[in-house]
């Protein structure tokens, strides 16, 4: 594994270096299963899909017992780099790799079982065409709330591995917690006994946190809405999604609805306050996009007065929820925060808002999220 291990340092020097970090010990114990995993494949020849019809039993050679290849589950603390190093993995690894966040995929999922009629196992289906293109699924965020995919994902995650793809995944969350107090959950921890045979667990040490590290570097609230605010936004997000894929002036769908933000990537969304708070917007969507993103961008909020009630309610929403879940705020504003709302009808409620935005600029609110709680 020399060979390898020492292409994958190679990488990853060269990778901090750009980024003006310092090597860490805990990332290079990742880097290393990085060069195992490549290793292993390319000493283990991946399952012939041919041979599984009848007649194979009868006319094939029997097959050689091929060393399995195990995956990587790769938890830790929030900040610690892991969407860093799965970008880094899924840029290098020479074998067709399919990198989705968490609960994209198993939105894809619930759409290909929609699609399929009539079959018995649509989920060893789905696999063996997923086997056909990819022999590795990335996943990042892996955290599973919602119980129909917690029935789903057994199935699925054994139709995946049996058809010879493996899996990495990055999360907060240690295997056995997943699904901490779900309903039904005995149903699943086959699931997490499957995760733990097929993957190498292992947690990444506490060290530097590199989200908290360039958070600390900028004051979260900006005012007024001018070309300085505007460009200090712009740098702040290049730096969070550092080596992360950066999407400009674009549209996310949340809950069959769009919504266009300003700049996304993989941890980041920046949105102005007219799109995401004005219109046709719920707590749901707000609950959603807490769950798939660790820092969020509020632009070019206005002064909520009597004629805004409905955004400012809204925006009371949004703020909660982020709140709740510990997610990352930065704000601009067309005056200081004290001064946001003239309004007459939730000025109490607002009163514990600006308690809360006073909170989230501190370095103390941190960049902890719910995802680690």
């Amino acid at each position: 594994m020399t060979k390898q291990l020492h292409k994958w340092q190679s990488i990853y020097e060269n990778c901090i270096a750009k980024a003006g970090y310092r090597p860490d010990p805990a990332q290079l114990a990742i880097v290393e299963q990085f060069a195992r995993i490549e290793d292993e494949l390319t000493t283990t020849a991946a399952p012939d899909k041919r041979a599984s019809g009848l007649l194979s039993r009868f006319f094939s050679a029997p097959a050689a017992s091929a060393p399995t290849v195990k995956g990587l589950y790769l938890f830790g603390s929030v900040g610690r780099g892991k969407t860093f190093l799965m970008d880094m993995f899924c840029d290098n690894m020479p074998y067709p790799v399919k990198r989705l966040h968490f609960h994209h995929f198993m939105k894809e999922i619930h759409d290909e079982l929609k699609g399929i009629k009539e079959q018995k196992n649509p989920l060893t289906l789905i696999a063996k065409t997923f086997a056909d293109k990819y022999r590795l699924l990335c996943l990042d965020e892996f955290m599973v709330t919602d119980i129909t995919d917690a029935m789903l994902l057994y199935g699925l995650l054994k139709s995946l591995i049996d058809n010879g793809v493996l899996l990495v995944t990055t999360t907060n969350i240690p295997p056995d917690d997943l699904y901490k107090d779900g309903l039904q959950r005995a149903r699943f921890l086959p699931a997490i006994d499957l995760l733990k045979s097929a993957c190498v667990i292992h947690e990444i040490a506490d060290g530097q946190d590199f989200r908290r590290m360039c958070l600390r570097r900028h004051q979260r609230f900006f005012s007024p809405l001018d070309t300085k605010t505007e460009k200090e936004l712009q740098q702040i997000t290049a730096e969070l999604s550092e080596h992360l894929h950066l999407e400009h002036n674009g549209v996310i769908t949340v809950n069959q609805r769009d919504i266009v933000f300003v700049a996304k990537s993989l941890e980041v969304i920046w949105f102005r306050f007219a799109d995401i708070c004005e219109g046709y917007r719920s707590q749901m969507d707000y609950i959603e996009l807490a769950k798939q993103f660790h820092v969020m961008i509020v632009s070019d909020i206005p002064v909520l007065d009597e004629f805004k009630e409905d955004a400012a309610r809204r925006f009371l929403l949004l703020i909660d929820e982020l709140y709740d879940q510990r997610i990352a705020l930065l704000l601009s504003s067309a005056v200081p925060i004290e001064e946001i709302y003239t309004g007459k009808k939730i000025t109490f409620e607002f009163d514990r808002l600006q308690s809360r935005l006073f909170e989230m600029q501190s370095e103390a609110y941190g960049t902890v999220s719910r995802h680690e709680l």
